[in-house]
């Protein structure tokens, strides 16, 4: 067998040819193998990021509702708790991702730590604009 691309004549068994580089076709016919055997494991970006969705939704859902109610801090620890938690989940899993090498860990991660960010950091905001202005008698009165 010779080699499509130098020419140089190959073993039959070669899956690439040793000078060039170039895959013979019994090589390039062959599958591509994982680096390592065991499946990766994205535990740590995966929860992060599914409790900074749980915290997005319950910052500007609940958020948002106790803003036009008046009652703002009855659920401020459903929003605030996951975000944390998803932020940390969110930064470890992160770590692995960049030790394993894996993409799709490193993708979710990212977005857990931007979406916690972005979630917490609106409800810093409304809490601070919220404990700011002086609490009014008048609708707890009339209302």
């Amino acid at each position: 067998m010779y080699c499509k691309h130098c020419g140089k004549e190959l073993s039959d068994e070669a899956i690439m040819c040793p000078d060039c580089g170039t895959p013979t076709e019994k090589g390039s016919a062959r599958k591509p193998e994982r680096i390592s055997g065991t499946p990766q494991k994205r535990t740590c970006a995966v929860t992060g990021f599914v409790l900074s969705i749980i915290c997005f939704v319950a910052t500007f859902v609940l958020v948002t509702i106790e803003m036009c109610f008046g009652r703002l801090g009855t659920t401020d620890t459903l929003a605030i708790l996951p975000g944390l938690a998803g932020l940390i989940f969110s930064i470890f899993g992160l770590g692995e991702a960049k030790k394993n090498g894996d993409g799709v860990a490193r993708g979710l991660a990212i977005t857990g730590i931007v979406l916690s960010a972005v979630a917490l950091f609106y409800c810093f905001i409304i809490y601070a604009v919220f404990l700011s202005v002086p609490y009014n008698d008048y609708y707890d009165y009339y209302y």
